[in-house]
């Protein structure tokens, strides 16, 4: 597959071009400073933010979908490198076991990378599939966490619901990211 519509390498960057390469806010910009950087924002935003701003009522979930999108568009490399950053963001915010999330972003990341080239990208439903199967397998997962190593009385059907919306908006906003990707794949049928 070429990827030459994804990545722009110039010799010589005028303002302009250095300017495309840290903005707009996108998870795989082909500029590795610029997209730890947005890694790093985003997981705060998502670790500190949204919780303080919609008081932990409206659970939001931007980590996963910024991750998945970089699983399918980036490079092997490139998105190995988003994954164990991700993960550490992850995991300094929350009181799950060391490597919770490295595990369970791995097993996301293998789960795309396998299937990435079998689906074609630029419909809607392949995205929509991606993110609700990730969001899900990550709610998921720390729910059974909870019922392991607390009292399995917190698993109610406030709990539920609550996850349920978490990967429903999830999917909202990994859409809303996949868009512009979504036209990159006019012909392709599947990305790098």
């Amino acid at each position: 597959m070429n990827i030459d519509f994804a990545i722009e390498t110039p010799t010589f960057a005028t303002s302009d071009e250095q300017r495309r390469r840290w903005w707009p806010i996108r998870p795989y910009t082909g500029f590795f400073l610029a997209d730890m950087l947005w890694l790093i924002v985003i997981g705060t935003i998502d670790n500190h933010i949204l919780p303080t701003l919609t008081s932990g009522i409206l659970p939001f979930l931007i980590m996963t979908p910024w991750l998945v999108l970089t699983f399918v568009v980036a490079p092997v490399p490139w998105s190995i490198a988003m994954l164990l950053v991700g993960s550490l963001i992850q995991e300094t915010n929350s009181g799950c076991p060391r490597g919770m999330y490295l595990t369970v972003y791995w097993i996301v990341f293998a789960f795309i990378v396998l299937s990435r080239k079998l689906l074609s990208w630029r419909h809607a439903v392949p995205w929509i599939v991606t993110f609700f199967i990730s969001s899900f397998f990550i709610s998921s997962f720390e729910s059974l966490l909870i019922l392991i190593r607390q009292d399995g009385t917190q698993l109610d059907f406030f709990h539920f619901s609550r996850q349920l919306l978490r990967v429903c908006l999830s999917v909202i906003v990994g859409l809303g990211l996949a868009y512009p990707w979504m036209m990159r794949f006019k012909g392709e049928t599947a990305p790098p």
